[in-house]
C-alpha cells in the first residue's frame, strides 16, 4: 500500500471516530477531567499552571473575616458585595479565599494551587483552547462554561488521532483490511470511545504520545533518526501521565540490549519533556519526583480503604477485579483485547517479530502497577479505567495476533462475536454520567450506595447489577442525567480572569 492510500485511510478512520465521538453531545461530567481543562485555560489565560483564586474565583470558597460570611465568587468586576467591589475587598485584605472545595484543586507546599493532574495534557489542550476562543480571548473567558463542555471535542480529536496513529503502525504488519480491524477495536471496541474520548483525562492525553512513540520505535530498523523522536513521544507521554515511564523504560532496556546508538538518541528525544515535568514539580511541590497524586494519595486512600498505604491491594485480587469484574472487568467491557493475549504469547515463543517484546513487558508492567493500586476500581468509572494506561499497548499486541496465519472460519466468528460485544458495551458506556450507578446505584438522589465505600464495594463483582445493564436500560434518564450535570456544576456564568497587578 502506497503513502497515499495509506494517509488516505488514516484520515479516514480520524473523521470516522470523531463522528462516532460526537453523541452525546455533553462531556462526561468527572471533576478529574477539570484538573486538565482548567490549568489549560490557565496557560491561555496568563501563561502558567497556577489557579490564581482571582483568576478563577469560581473554584474557591471565599470569606469576609470581619463579618464570618462564606460566599462564592463566580465574576469578579461585575460582582458587588455590601456595596463594594469585590476587586476593593480583596486588595485590602477584607475579601478572602479559604481554599477550594474541588479536589481535582490541589494546594501546592508553595502555597499555589494546581491541578491533580500532572501538567502534559493541560499543555496538550491549551493550543485548542487559545483557537477556541480567537479572535477576542478577553471576551470569551468572562464564562468558560462553554469551553468546558468543548472539552469533549478535544477529547475525541486526541482519541481518534491514536486511532489514526495505530492504524498507520499495523499497516507495516498488516494488509489494509487488517489494520483497519486493529484501528476499530482501539477506537469502537475499548473503553478509549466509552471513557478516553468523552472527557479531557490526562490518560486521554497520553495516549496519541504513547501510540506514536510505539510506532517510532518499531520503525527504528528502518533508521535510527526514529529513536529520537520515540523517546520524544514516549517524554511527552510522562509528562502527561507518570505510568507511560515504563513503556519508554522497558523499550530503553531493548534498545540497550539491541542498538546502544539508538539508545542514545531516544533518551535525547525523551529529556526535553522529561526535565520540563521535573522542573515543573519541583517549581510546585519541591522535588522532581514530587507528583499533586503523591501529596493527595494518601489521605485518599485512608478515606476509601481505611490504609494510607498506596499499594495495598492484593495483586490476586485487582487483576481478577480489573479483568473479570462485571463492574470493571477488562475482558467483560472489551473481550475483543483477548487477542493482545494472543499476540504476546507468539511474541514471547518467538513466532512473530521480536521488536514486539518490549511492548508485551510495557503493558505486563502498567497492568500489574494498576491492580495494586489502593483503588483497582478506579473510583467512578465505567469499565476499566485504570487499565486506560494500558491500552494503546495491548492494541499494539493485537498486531502480531493478526499476523498469524489464516485463521479459521470457527476463529473468525469468535474474533466477529467479541468484537461485536465490545463496541455493543462501548456504545452502552456514552450514557455513562459519572455517578447514577456508581454513587447512587439508581436515579434516587437520596440513596447512597457509592463504590467508594468498603460496604457497598461487592456491587462491583455482581453479575445481576452492573454498569452496563444499568445503562442499558436506563440510556435516556442516564443522557439526560449527563446532558444537565455541566448546569448544575456551574448554575451561573463564571470567568477566567487576568488579576490586575
Amino acid at each position: 500500500m502506497n503513502a497515499a492510500r495509506r494517509t488516505a485511510l488514516a484520515a479516514g478512520v480520524f473523521a470516522a471516530l470523531l463522528a462516532a465521538y460526537s453523541s452525546p453531545r455533553a462531556p462526561l461530567p468527572t471533576w478529574d477531567a477539570y484538573a486538565n481543562v482548567f490549568p489549560a485555560l490557565s496557560l491561555v489565560n496568563d501563561g502558567d499552571f497556577a489557579l490564581h483564586p482571582a483568576e478563577i474565583p469560581f473554584l474557591f470558597d471565599w470569606s469576609l473575616p470581619a463579618t464570618g460570611r462564606r460566599l462564592r465568587v463566580p465574576v469578579w468586576e461585575r460582582m458587588i458585595i455590601e456595596g463594594r467591589a469585590v476587586e476593593d475587598l480583596y486588595r485590602e485584605g477584607k475579601l478572602r479565599p479559604e481554599g477550594s472545595p474541588y479536589y481535582f484543586v490541589v494546594r501546592a507546599p508553595t502555597g499555589e494551587y494546581v491541578g491533580s493532574e500532572p501538567p502534559g495534557t493541560a499543555v496538550v489542550a491549551a493550543p485548542f483552547y487559545a483557537w477556541m476562543t480567537r479572535p477576542d480571548t478577553a471576551a470569551i473567558l468572562r464564562d468558560v462554561r462553554p469551553l468546558l463542555e468543548k472539552s469533549k471535542l478535544v477529547a475525541s480529536v486526541l482519541i481518534a488521532a491514536t486511532a489514526a496513529i495505530l492504524f498507520l503502525t499495523a499497516t507495516r504488519f498488516l494488509d489494509p483490511r487488517r489494520a483497519l480491524l486493529v484501528a476499530a477495536i482501539f477506537g469502537l471496541g475499548t473503553c478509549a470511545w466509552s471513557l478516553g474520548s468523552q472527557a479531557l483525562w490526562a490518560q486521554t492525553g497520553m495516549q496519541p504520545f504513547v501510540a506514536l512513540g510505539i510506532d517510532r520505535f518499531l520503525r527504528v530498523r528502518d533508521g535510527r533518526r526514529h529513536a529520537l523522536g520515540a523517546g520524544l513521544a514516549l517524554g511527552c507521554a510522562v509528562a502527561c501521565r507518570s505510568t507511560s515511564l515504563l513503556v519508554l523504560a522497558a523499550i530503553g532496556l531493548h534498545l540497550l540490549a539491541t542498538d546502544r546508538k539508538a539508545l542514545a538518541l531516544c533518551v535525547a528525544g525523551g529529556v526535553p519533556p522529561i526535565a520540563s515535568l521535573a522542573a515543573y514539580n519541583v517549581r510546585y511541590f519541591g522535588s522532581p519526583f514530587v507528583e499533586a497524586h503523591t501529596l493527595m494519595g494518601p489521605a485518599v486512600a485512608l478515606a476509601k480503604t481505611g490504609s494510607r498505604d498506596l499499594w495495598q491491594t492484593p495483586l490476586w485480587e485487582g487483576a481478577l477485579g480489573l479483568l473479570v469484574s462485571p463492574g470493571r472487568g477488562l475482558l467483560v467491557y472489551s473481550p475483543v483485547l483477548a487477542l493482545a493475549v494472543v499476540g504476546a504469547w507468539r511474541v514471547a515463543r518467538g513466532r512473530a517479530d521480536r521488536a514486539f517484546l518490549p511492548i508485551v513487558a510495557a503493558a505486563a508492567a502498567i497492568m500489574v502497577v494498576r491492580f495494586k493500586w489502593f483503588d483497582w476500581w478506579g473510583g467512578y468509572s465505567y469499565g476499566y479505567r485504570p487499565l486506560m494506561d494500558a491500552i494503546v499497548p495491548l492494541t499494539v499486541l493485537l498486531i502480531p495476533a493478526l499476523a498469524a496465519a489464516r485463521p479459521t472460519a470457527l476463529r473468525r466468528a469468535a474474533v466477529a462475536a467479541a468484537l461485536a460485544w465490545s463496541i455493543f458495551v462501548q456504545w452502552v458506556g456514552t450514557a455513562y454520567d459519572s455517578g447514577s450507578w456508581d454513587r447512587h446505584g439508581g436515579f434516587d438522589l437520596r440513596v447512597t450506595r457509592s463504590i467508594d465505600e468498603p460496604r457497598w464495594r461487592e456491587r462491583l463483582w455482581s453479575v445481576g447489577e452492573n454498569p452496563i445493564g444499568f445503562y442499558w436500560r436506563h440510556r435516556a434518564e442516564a443522557v439526560a442525567r449527563r446532558e444537565a450535570s455541566l448546569a448544575e456544576f456551574a448554575r451561573t456564568p463564571f470567568e477566567v480572569r487576568r488579576p490586575t497587578p
